[in-house]
């Protein structure tokens, strides 16, 4: 007990040195801290532009992927060999196209397209370059997006009744 009493009165001691301070240490401390808090800033910046840039990215991507599934080129269960390599990196390109001009792309898009049974699915990933983070030494952040269509099984029958008895 009488030690952390002892701890408390020293702790007060040292506090009212420290802010009766005149002699620019207390100044070179500050200056030191804000270093890390400007940081800090700067990485909650960058977070909301890679946020922001993520949500674009990710909508071009199921655009893309929306695009791909549904062209008619997109049915390769037929394909086997080159005839199926040849298709994939078409479709790939095509894939990637649709990326580039709706995400306005400044680096390089990669994407990798999968095509199994009735499910066409896009991974596509992107280096988005930071601004202050860089000064930590991060200069860039991957983005990276993943969107799967389904295609529908079979065609399907829509049947409209109307009832124009009165009865309703």
């Amino acid at each position: 007990m009488a030690l952390d009493s002892l701890g408390k009165a020293i702790g007060a001691r040292l506090l009212k040195r420290y802010l009766h301070e005149t002699s620019g240490t207390v100044t070179q401390i500050f200056a030191l801290s804000t270093i890390p808090l400007f940081l800090a800033a700067g990485a909650a910046i960058d977070g909301a532009r890679i946020n922001d840039e993520h949500s674009k990215f990710l909508a071009a991507v199921d655009t893309a992927v929306i695009a791909v599934a549904s062209d008619d080129r997109a049915a390769v269960q037929s394909l086997s060999g080159q005839a199926l390599t040849d298709r994939m990196m078409l479709l790939e390109d095509i894939a990637a196209d649709y990326v580039e001009k709706n995400y306005n792309a400044s680096g390089d898009v990669t994407v990798d397209l999968t095509i199994t049974g009735q499910e066409v699915k896009l991974d596509a990933d992107i280096e988005f370059p930071t601004t202050i983070m860089s000064m930590a030494g991060i200069d860039s952040v991957a983005l990276v997006a993943s969107s799967t269509v389904k295609k529908a099984m079979r065609p399907i029958e829509l049947v409209m009744v109307m009832d124009t008895t009165g009865s309703m």
